[in-house]
């Protein structure tokens, strides 16, 4: 827990977006990433990051927007290999779009 809100996810998903990103695991469980957060981080993983497989986010505040953000993400990207939002307020609109997501995403 660091305290990190969505300007900090903000700046983490333009260091995902960057060519040299070597990171592979990322963990931001119990800060303060809203939708507008996981949004620009599920956008930069989506069309720019191949090296993360790893992003916890538990115990934040994302919610259905978020969630439906990230299964947006995972359609395109083949790397993750574990997203974690337990804790969130993801909703059955976030879980379906995700489940979703998942039946078309083999990693």
């Amino acid at each position: 827990e660091t305290n990190i809100t969505d300007a900090g996810a903000q700046h983490l998903a333009r260091y995902l977006s960057t060519a040299g990103c070597k990171l592979q695991v990322l963990g931001l469980y119990g800060n303060f990433i809203s939708d507008k957060g996981a949004v620009v981080l599920a956008n930069a993983l989506a069309n720019h990051n191949t090296s993360l497989t790893e992003l916890f986010l538990g115990k934040n505040a994302v919610g259905s927007v978020g969630a439906k953000a990230f299964a947006q993400a995972l359609h395109t990207n083949s790397r993750m290999t574990k997203l974690w939002l337990s804790n969130n307020k993801i909703g059955d609109s976030g879980a379906s779009a995700l489940g979703e997501a998942l039946v078309s995403n083999k990693t």
